[in-house]
């Protein structure tokens, strides 16, 4: 409360220091523009000084509205803002240098009216167009401030518009609560006091005279609804009772609902009724009120208690007491004279020009009927409604003014920026006069991704655990030995091993951590899959080349074996040198990263990518020839169909990773989505390689122990082809019994 206060005081003594007897100089230099002049910086004003004439009902197309007739008050308020900005001009003190400008338009109390002037009040200042940008922080519009609208029902259409370009706009009337939200309404200010004040008081009056059965009726548009609300808000914890709400309609027909509003008043036999309403509609209220002789207690809000269209209603003093509030003002004592000399120019200017008067319809000229305007028109700003609101207007300049005087006081040597360019490895964020070095994110630990990620690979590593067991446990049968033997725990082995090195992907990274990561997940992985090739590349041999085979398996299934995965191991050990070494350490990698961020995710460097591509080409290429090998190779006749589980472990291996490229190439700005795609493709391929080629087998182990037998798996172990069909012994399901 104190803070509007000492704005108007302040700007009060302003006007007082501009002030002189008798008719000041400056009123020698006016202009006779009433609705726009240039100037250094430009002030845009929105002023009711027309009201609707046409029906809204009946609108068609966008400018299907016509606004005709003159409001005289809203002519009187925005003579005010041309009086305070001429006074400004012509008193050198506050702005010296400084020449305001206005650009006053017509808002017909109308929305689909007051859109339009808002909008060229936004255009760009050289060119006056309105463009779209991503970015409106160097963008300078045409209009410095805004003064207006009048009523809360046309702020709530513009305010949050205005408020998104920050462009100040300070309303000498919008007394809604609800402006008060800086969030909502960041560059909204008023030279009013907010409806808040006038709420608490009417409850007070109401306590203080034990009006504990009240009936609250309001006009039907945001200054109405909002003070019943807040009033019947605030009277509850009063312990007032509300005992009828009632709005009024403001763009249709108000009788209806005006009858119906009193019938419920007199209903509910109250004896105090709060109107909380525009002018117009407390108007058509009190018209119905006195035609049917209603008494009772009428306590006004500011905006009508004491207008002339309500105090001059016939009979209205018959309809009992009218308790009033307005706010305190103070009258502008040399608006009448610079009205009169003003008016007085206008006729010298009609008198020795022959130009026709300006045409109607122009949004640069809302009153064409003012180029007739002469002394005799005083009226216009000497109006009570007018006085009442001029200080209010006259403040709202006055307040910007002041603003722009206070920036005027800043050394200009303090706006001279001299850009430089931050150390390296700094940067600094849009519009900072600092350079600060990057903070790096992580994937640390303790975030939920990596978390669920830790998750998956301890029960992918139980899984392969219990796996070796089964295994251990049966070693040296059949079915063990058809699946590599010894090579077998070895892929297992590798398998847990590529688990284990995702963790290197986790925490915070350095040198070594980065230089391992990718090396110790391939090599791994090519323990496995080079193991599984051996094995598609034997059975390839049995199937294909059976006449053969039993004379050479021992040395495929021996050192054959061991050494294609040992050469296997050493291309895969070359590969990762070899990218261990063209690639550079985490440290370098960082001493040479271009910083142009402040914030940003830290992911080891995957250079070159061309090493990257090698080491999982290699692990692919080995995958696909076990897939091809094994694919079309012929199932031995009732024997364990050994090359159907590589031949699924090698496809799922493949197309899980022929997915990842696409996927890990589009992610190349999301550092931190590429390190957990890369981990959960890892995991993937590695439950796929487990699932396919190893869960069979321990389902056969621990489901069907006996299918474990060498007859099973003859093929697979001797080298030798099957028994014709007819000559093959077809298994007994009571030979077991027999035994």
């Amino acid at each position: 409360m104190a803070a509007p206060f000492t704005l108007l005081v302040l700007c009060w003594a302003l006007r007082l220091s501009c002030s002189v007897h008798g008719s000041p100089e400056w009123f020698q230099n006016l202009s006779t523009s009433l609705f726009s002049l240039p100037g250094d910086i430009v002030l845009g004003g929105l002023f009711t000084i027309n009201e609707l004439s046409s029906n809204l009902s009946k609108r068609r197309e966008p400018d299907d509205i016509s606004c005709e007739s003159l409001n005289e008050q809203g002519l009187g308020l925005a003579l005010v803002m041309k009086y305070a900005v001429d006074e400004i001009n012509g008193n050198q003190s506050l702005l010296p240098g400084i020449k305001l400008g206005y650009k006053i338009y017509d808002t017909c109390a109308q929305s689909a009216i007051i859109v339009k002037p808002t909008l060229s009040f936004l255009t760009a200042k050289p060119n006056e167009t309105l463009s779209v940008k991503c970015n409106y922080t160097d963008y300078e519009t045409s209009i410095s401030a805004v003064i207006g609208p009048l009523t809360s029902e046309m702020v709530s259409v513009i305010g949050k518009l205005l408020g998104f370009f920050l462009m100040p706009q300070i309303s000498y009337g919008a007394t809604s609560d609800k402006f008060s939200d800086n969030l909502l309404y960041p560059s909204f200010f008023r030279t009013v006091p907010s409806d808040k004040w006038q709420v608490d008081v009417m409850a007070l009056l109401l306590k203080e005279f034990k009006w504990n059965w009240v009936a609250v009726v309001g006009s039907e548009e945001e200054y109405g609804q909002q003070g019943v609300q807040q009033f019947s808000k605030i009277a509850e914890n009063m312990s007032i009772c509300v005992a009828y709400q009632g709005l009024i309609p403001v763009y249709n027909d108000p009788q209806p609902a005006i009858k119906t509003i009193i019938d419920n008043i007199q209903a509910t036999k109250v004896g105090v009724v709060v109107v909380f309403a525009l002018v117009e509609s407390a108007e058509a209220f009190f018209k119905e009120v006195i035609r049917r002789n209603v008494t009772g207690v009428w306590i006004a809000s500011t905006s009508w208690a004491i207008n002339n269209l309500l105090t001059s209603l016939p009979n209205i003093q018959n309809i009992g007491t009218i308790i009033g509030f307005i706010d305190d003002t103070e009258p502008l004592e040399l608006l009448a004279d610079y009205t009169k000399e003003l008016f007085k120019k206008l006729s010298k200017e009609r008198e020795r020009t022959s130009h026709p008067a300006p045409e109607s319809g122009k949004p640069d000229n809302p009153c064409p009927q003012c180029w007739n305007l002469s002394p005799a028109n005083i009226t216009l700003v000497t109006n009570p409604a007018v006085s009442r609101t001029a200080f209010s207007v006259y403040a709202a300049v006055y307040s910007v003014a002041q603003a722009l005087h206070n920036l005027l006081k800043c050394n200009s040597a303090a706006y001279d920026i001299e850009c430089r360019k931050c150390p390296q490895g700094e940067w600094s964020q849009n519009r900072s006069t600092s350079c600060t070095k990057p903070t790096f994110d992580i994937l640390s630990w303790e975030t939920p991704e990596s978390l669920e990620m830790t998750l998956a690979g301890v029960v992918l590593l139980l899984c392969q655990g219990l796996v070796c067991v089964v295994f251990l446990k049966h070693r040296g049968t059949p079915l063990v030995m058809a699946s590599g033997g010894a090579l077998s725990f070895v892929a297992l082995l590798g398998l847990m091993g590529a688990c284990l090195s995702l963790l290197l992907f986790l925490g915070q990274p350095g040198d070594v951590a980065c230089r391992l990561q990718l090396p110790f997940t391939s090599i791994f992985q090519t323990v496995t899959l080079s193991i599984i090739t051996s094995i598609s590349l034997e059975i390839l041999y049995v199937t294909e080349f059976p006449e053969t085979a039993a004379s050479h398996l021992h040395i495929l299934r021996g050192p054959g074996s061991w050494l294609f995965v040992l050469a296997c191991c050493a291309v895969q050990a070359g590969l990762c040198g070899w990218f261990v070494q063209e690639g550079p350490s985490l440290s370098q990698y960082m001493a040479d990263m271009k910083i142009t961020f402040v914030r940003d995710f830290l992911a080891c460097p995957v250079t070159p990518l061309i090493g990257f591509a090698l080491m999982q080409g290699f692990n692919g290429l080995m995958a696909l020839i076990s897939f091809m090998c094994t694919f079309m190779a012929v199932k031995p006749l009732h024997q364990y169909n050994l090359a159907r589980d590589i031949t699924f472990s090698s496809l799922i291996y493949c197309v899980i990773w022929v997915t990842f490229i696409p996927i890990y190439i589009g992610l190349k700005e999301k550092k931190k989505d590429q390190s957990i795609v890369h981990i959960s493709f890892s995991l993937a391929s590695n439950l796929g390689l487990v699932a396919a080629y190893y869960f069979p087998k321990c389902y056969l182990l621990l489901r069907k122990p006996d299918l474990n037998i060498p007859e099973h798996f003859c093929t697979f172990l001797e080298g030798a082809p099957p028994r014709p069909a007819e000559e093959e012994p077809q298994p007994q399901p009571q030979s077991k019994s027999e035994q």
